[in-house]
């Protein structure tokens, strides 16, 4: 149960309280005013304004938006990261995903907790696709 707290109320002061702090706003009141009539008074410079350039804002990525997919060498790598295999295929992070759950994607290979997939067994499962629609 939370109760609202009450204001802190002010402290009394004595008209004599009083009367000091208006003397003392009046002589700072007078030394600003000195200080500001001892300031010689020369026009100001032209100033220039810098223009500085912002770079575009980037739109922020949609939550779960995986980074576009590299095209990958071709033939330059025995086996494909996840990326590569995406980029080879035309498909989302998320259909690769399905796809090796069901177990319609061959050649996955883990090395050390890193997913791959052996590119030939790849191609030659596109190839056998191809043949048979």
């Amino acid at each position: 149960m939370s109760r609202k707290k009450k204001p802190a109320k002010r402290p009394y002061r004595t008209p004599a309280e009083l009367m000091a702090e208006k003397r003392i706003e009046t002589m700072m009141e007078k030394v600003r005013q000195e200080f500001h009539d001892a300031l010689p008074m020369e026009p100001a410079p032209e100033v220039i304004p810098m223009v500085q350039v912002q770079p575009e804002p980037q739109p922020a990525p949609r939550r779960g938006a995986t980074p576009k997919a590299k095209k990958p060498a071709q033939g330059s790598s025995l086996l494909l990261t996840v990326n590569d295999l995406c980029g080879l295929l035309n498909l989302s992070r998320s259909t690769i995903n399905r796809m090796e759950r069901n177990g319609t994607l061959p050649g996955r290979v883990e090395l050390g907790g890193a997913v791959r997939y052996h590119r030939e067994t790849v191609e030659a499962w596109l190839r056998g696709i191809a043949k048979n629609p």
